[in-house]
Formats: C-alpha cells, structure tokens, sequence
C-alpha cells in the first residue's frame, strides 16, 4: 500500500499513512500538486515566480522555504527516523519522488489511456484481452471525480491558473476517451448496463455534449428502455436552453420523434378484455436481448459513414428476431439522416430475378422529383431494364446498350452510380431481408456494389439477414461471402434466443408498466402450461414468477413468447392497464 496517495482529478485531496491531510496555507497544497504532475526537478526561482509572483526574488525564496517546511511537516518527513523523503531538496531544486511509494491518480489514467493509444479500435478488441482492458479502463473512470484541481484557485497567481486551465483541458481529453472507449467495450461485451452506467458518469462532467447524450440515448433503445431514452433527451434539451438558450440538433430532435412514435396511442387498448375482436389487440413488446448486436451495428454505421463500407448479415432460424433487430437499427439510422433502401426476398418456385431490388428501388426513386440530378441520361436510360416506368417520366431517355454480353455490366455500373449518388446526399444503407431465398443476378449486384463502395469510399452499409434453418450453410451462400469479404468489410452477427433475464425484463415491462398485467381471477382457465409451471387460479403473479413461466414456456424464442403473451392478451388471461384520460 502507498504511503502517500495524492488526487488531484476533482477537488484535491491528499492521504499520507491512510489520514487525509490539511495543510495551513493553499500554496502548500498547490507546491504538491505541481511537482505531482509536472514530475521531475524543478528550479526554485521558477516556482517562486509560479507561486509567489508579486514578491521579489529573495523574498519570494524565503516563503517558499516555509511552504516547503509546511509541507515536510505535513507529511512527517522531519520526524522520520529512517530519513526517508517523498520531497527532494537540493540548494537551487525541489522534485517529487513519485517512485518513493506514491499512489497518484493522474498516473493510473495516463497508463490507461497509454494502454488504449497501442490498440486500433474498440472493436477489434475480443475476447479476455476486451475483459482485462475493461477491467483496467473501469479503475481509471473511477479516479475521475472532476475537472484537474476542481475549484481550486489561487489569489494573486494568475500563472499558476492558467497552468491549471491547460491541465483540465489535458486531462479531460484523455478521460473523455477512456469514457468512449470503455463504453463501446462494455456495449460490445453485452454488458449495456454497465455501458449505460459509464456514459451516465460521462455526462455528469460534461453534460452539453450532444454526442454524450446521443451515445446515452442509443445504448438506452438497445437495452429496451424507450422511456429512459426519451428522459435523456428531455433532460439535455433542458440542460441546453437552461445554459445557452440553445435548442438539439435536428438529428437529435428526430430521433426523439421516432422515440415518440414507437409508443402505444392513447385509448388504443380500451375494451380488451370486454369482448374478443376480430383484429388482434396492440401488445408492445419492448426490445430487450440484442443490446450487444445493436450497438455493433451502430459503430459500424458510423464507420461506414466515414468512407468505410460496411456489408452486415444477421443470421439466425425464423422468429429469432432478425427482422425486428433491423427494424430499430433502421429507424434509428433514419433519425440520423440515413438514405434508406429496404427490400425484401420471397420463396417462391422460381427466383425472380433483382426482385428484392425492385421492392427498394421502386419506392425510393418515387421520392426523387428530379432523377437527371443524380445521374445522366446514359446511365438512366440502363435503369429502365429494371425500372420500365422511369421512360414515363422521362421519354426523350436514349436506349439502353443492346449487347446482351455487356448489358449485365452497364446496368450494376448504373447501379452503382446511383447509389453513390444517393449517399452523396446523406450516408446510404440498403436492407436486404430473407437472403436465403434471393436469386443470384441480385447477389452479382451486391458484390458489385461492394467492390465499387470500397474503391470509391461511399459512405454506404448493406445490412442483410438471412434465415438459418440448419448450421451448414449452402454452398452457394458459403462461396459468395468468402468473394464478398475479399472486397469489403463484412461482419456476420448470430442472433439467439434471448436469455432468462431479457424475459423477465419484458414481464416486468408488462406487470409492473402501463401495458398490460396477468388477470389475478381465473390465470390460467383454458391454458395448460408445462407441469412445473402451474398456477392456482386466484394466484396475485409478480413479474419474476410470470417471467419464470414465460421462458420455459418459450426457452426465450421471440417469436413464441410475441404469440403467447397475444394469446393471453386476447383471452382476457393478460389485462391491459387502463390509461387514465
């Protein structure tokens, strides 16, 4: 254990033998924290003129002898029986002798960042090499208790202010990427609650960045916490118009409307229960379970944003939540401003050809009012292969190229271009669902656009899923991922059935929010669960117990448990709350 344990990240405090230590004058206390951080020997006239500057020299020498005889005291080095000294003196020197058994704060966040500087990225940290460096990152944000020397000023040296100022800005910047680090690794691990946590501390130092709250706000939607998120943003739009009359960005203020959006419509459950409808009643089940997969996908968003083209495929057998996966991750995007194309393949006796194109293209190149904006009349008139109707709005368009051999190639060229066209705009991601049943002229398009996005750094991400119904894939689909990968970064994302714990967050959600409850007369009439999971009707259920029943019911597939919570929601079994108003 250290002797001496100096903290100078937030109010300073100094320990000397386990008892905080006092020291009768500011400038004692400040003498220790410049030789801490500034490390080495230091000439006594520079810190008389640091400290002491409206004194002259020989003055000036003298207080300095008493503060350095103060702090000596302070720390019982004149009564040491052994001469051991943590300060060392020479006729014109002071230092601070860091290896005679002190413990400084700045030392444990300066190795930590140190130990991130020698990695790329968070995300090619894997394995027990990401648990040891979350470990090690979670011990320097600890340290972190605010700005360097918080609040501590000095009267009458303006230099040693303002070599306070420059320390803040120094030590702040090396925090802030501990925080960003440390949060993007605990997210990656899964562990979003330790992830939010970090975040949360972040913002308390620095709580106008936007980017802090937009990082709070993602890991809260991936953690299934909607209302969490939207306080966030409440909480940051106040804290902004408070302190500069300032309103979000509107990619912040969009995102909150997709938030709002997402929410049950007031009334919309009244009556359930009465009578059995011949539609099925609105249940909001809340997304839990894919916190780790989601914000993978987020930080590769944003690296595709800045030039690096991304190909994501979500894999996992039918119902295991790929599609809803997608469906948060597209939303968010489009709150940032993304280009999004979304199609979607079907199983079908003959796969028809760029039929998972057609679904995306058709919709979005409706929303264009002026299609010669973003290519020419050459590159147009090869669309028309896929897109007949673009001659009706353009019939002056010249034929498109009639040799059979290089048609193929004119049009993924077309392709192409209008897709760097589209993320000229804003970043463009397409969607591309159900991929086991897509035909080969659209898999050619994709690693077409693959090579072309690499080539010419479009900011671009095609997400993909794909149904696996057993664990060998086809060799087809084997043979095009191996060629897609060696022309752009590719990421495969397995999705599983969601833990015992992302069940009992959703009955929780349901037994304890204002969705809905189990009925506590007659539970279970009519239902005739698993035999170690039976229910006196009359039983008042808390959300551990309904929880409990509800993954072994489901062993926490998502598309059985959406079913059955629907089947008791429409028996009158699960009772919505009723909303006043």
């Amino acid at each position: 254990m250290s002797a001496l344990k100096i903290a100078l990240l937030g109010p300073p405090e100094v320990h000397h033998l386990n008892r905080r230590l006092t020291f009768c004058e500011r400038k004692v206390l400040a003498l220790l924290a410049y030789l801490a951080a500034e490390g080495g020997m230091h000439e006594r006239q520079k810190l008389t003129r640091l400290l002491w500057p409206e004194s002259d020299m020989a003055h000036g020498r003298t207080t300095l002898r008493i503060a350095l005889l103060h702090l000596r005291r302070a720390l019982e080095e004149d009564a040491s029986p052994s001469g051991e000294a943590h300060v060392l003196i020479t006729h014109d020197t002071l230092a601070l002798d860091l290896a005679s058994g002190i413990d400084l704060d700045l030392h444990a966040l300066e190795a930590a960042w140190k130990l991130m500087r020698v990695l790329p990225a968070p995300e090619a940290v894997k394995g027990e090499v990401r648990r040891t460096l979350i470990a090690r990152l979670q011990s320097a944000a600890v340290l972190y208790r605010g700005g360097f020397l918080q609040d501590f000023t000095l009267r009458n040296a303006i230099d040693f202010d303002n070599w306070v100022g420059m320390q803040q800005v120094y030590w702040y910047q090396r925090i802030e990427q501990v925080f960003d680090w440390l949060s993007h690794l605990q997210s990656a691990e899964g562990a979003l609650d330790q992830a939010i946590d970090t975040v949360e501390r972040w913002r308390a130092f620095d709580p106008l960045n936007e980017d802090i709250s937009l990082r709070l706000i993602q890991l809260q939607i991936a953690n299934g916490n909607r209302i969490a998120a939207l306080k966030t943003y409440e909480t940051y739009v106040e804290d902004l118009m408070t302190e500069l009359s300032a309103k979000p960005s509107q990619k912040l203020i969009d995102l909150a409307g997709v938030l709002r959006s997402a929410s049950i419509p007031r009334g919309s459950l009244k009556g359930i229960g009465k009578h059995i409808s011949t539609s099925r009643p609105l249940l909001d089940i809340p997304f839990v379970g894919r916190g780790a997969e989601f914000s993978r996908l987020m930080i590769l968003y944003e690296q595709a944003c800045n030039g690096q083209p991304q190909v994501v495929l979500l894999e996992g057998e039918a119902g295991i939540g790929k599609t809803h996966l997608a469906a948060v991750f597209l939303d968010l995007a489009k709150a940032h401003g993304a280009n999004v194309l979304e199609g979607r393949s079907f199983k079908t006796t003959q796969r028809l050809p760029y039929q998972l194109l057609l679904d995306s293209l058709h919709t979005r190149l409706k929303e264009e009012h002026e299609l010669r904006q973003l290519m020419g009349d050459s590159w147009l008139a090869e669309l028309t292969r896929l897109l007949p109707e673009l001659r009706y709005r353009y019939p002056d368009l010249p034929p498109p190229t009639i040799n059979g051999a290089f048609a193929s190639s004119r049009l993924f060229e077309a392709l192409a271009r209008l897709s760097r066209a589209l993320a000229s705009q804003t970043p463009l991601l397409i969607f591309a669902d159900n991929m086991q049943w897509t035909d080969s002229a659209t898999l050619d398009v994709f690693q077409y656009l693959a090579r072309y996005w690499t080539e010419q750094g479009t900011p671009a991400m095609l997400l993909l899923s794909r149904r696996t119904e057993t664990r060998e894939m086809e060799p087809e689909m084997s043979e095009w991922l191996a060629n897609l990968r060696s022309s752009i970064s590719l990421t495969r994302l397995e999705l599983g059935p969601l833990s015992s714990m992302d069940v009992l967050q959703i009955a929780r959600s349901l037994t304890e929010g204002d969705e809905a409850q189990p009925s506590r007369q007659g539970v279970y009439a009519g239902f005739q669960p698993s035999p170690q999971h039976v229910w006196v009707p009359g039983n008042s259920l808390g959300p551990r117990r309904f929880g409990e029943w509800l993954f072994a019911e489901t062993n926490g597939q998502p598309l059985y448990l959406r079913e059955l919570l629907q089947e008791l929601l429409e028996q009158g079994i699960l009772l919505p709350r009723l909303i006043e108003g």
